[in-house]
């Protein structure tokens, strides 16, 4: 399956971070590792959009070619975090975030977080 996160900087690109984190059980084995994340940096582009994906395991013994198969539906969190404490969005430019899976937008944020926001999803065997 195909996860992707889509961010729209703004202008202070290099204060903001983010990674997805999964969660779940193959057999009788519980893991937890980091699928994606962008670590604050100077290379990223102001008010522009960055987008990164992975193959992820599929949910509940189902299989397709080149992929991992995990016995137990897993889980996902997706976390963002802005070193100023404003957020993307607002005073220094429209950043937005999305979170999608196999082309379905799972969770998505106008970017008014803060210093940082967290969601939790889940995939189904669907």
């Amino acid at each position: 399956m195909a996860l992707v996160v889509e961010l729209r900087t703004d202008a202070n690109p290099n204060e903001t971070s983010w990674n997805v984190i999964v969660n779940g059980q193959n057999n009788d084995t519980s893991y937890t590792y980091t699928v994606l994340e962008m670590l604050r940096s100077n290379d990223t582009a102001a008010n522009t959009t960055v987008r990164k994906r992975a193959c992820v395991p599929r949910p509940h013994n189902a299989t397709a070619t080149g992929q991992p198969t995990v016995t137990h539906t897993p889980c996902y969190t997706f976390s963002i975090y802005d070193a100023s404490d404003d957020g993307i969005c607002c005073r220094h430019g429209n950043g937005t975030y999305s979170v999608s899976l196999d082309g379905v937008t799972i969770l998505s944020g106008d970017g008014d977080f803060g210093s940082n926001a967290t969601q939790t999803f889940c995939t189904d065997d669907t």
